[in-house]
């Protein structure tokens, strides 16, 4: 395969509840790209097959398919490719001070917010029973946590 760093992006393979494929939706929205949707539907296990795991190992979305049959995975990673593909409407910032602050706002959000509302999730939805030990005490005290995050 040759892969290049100007493959252009063929379809984003998302859920439609996630947040990570949420966020990456509303970065292809912001920089006008108009780019095929594949939806898994990871509530029937469609990420657990054969077929998803040759795009991504660990089973989650989102998954950016390029026409070179690369794959890209993680949301920010998409990002940060798209952003690089498609110039035009910089969102990562067009200063090094601007690009800054952006991976200063991503980490922030990604730690405070996305990973305290993962914890929810994960300690209480049967979607990640198989995934982790749920514990639901935990589960409480990250929900209660939320709102002081805001």
């Amino acid at each position: 395969m040759n892969k290049t760093a100007s493959s252009k992006p063929v379809t984003l393979f998302h859920f439609k509840d996630a947040p990570n494929p949420r966020r990456v939706r509303g970065f292809i929205a912001g920089k006008g790209i108009n780019l095929a949707l594949s939806a898994i539907d990871i509530e029937k296990g469609e990420h657990r097959t054969p077929e998803f795991k040759k795009m991504n190992s660990l089973e989650q979305v989102p998954v950016l398919a390029l026409e070179d049959g690369t794959f890209i995975t993680e949301s920010i990673a998409i990002c940060r490719y798209l952003e690089e593909w498609c110039p035009q409407t910089p969102l990562f910032g067009d200063t090094a001070v601007e690009r800054a602050e952006v991976k200063m706002w991503n980490r922030r959000v990604e730690i405070e917010i996305f990973e305290t509302i993962g914890n929810v999730a994960s300690h209480t939805n049967p979607l990640f029973r198989e995934r982790v030990v749920q514990i639901p005490e935990f589960a409480q005290t990250q929900r209660e946590a939320v709102p002081k995050k805001w």
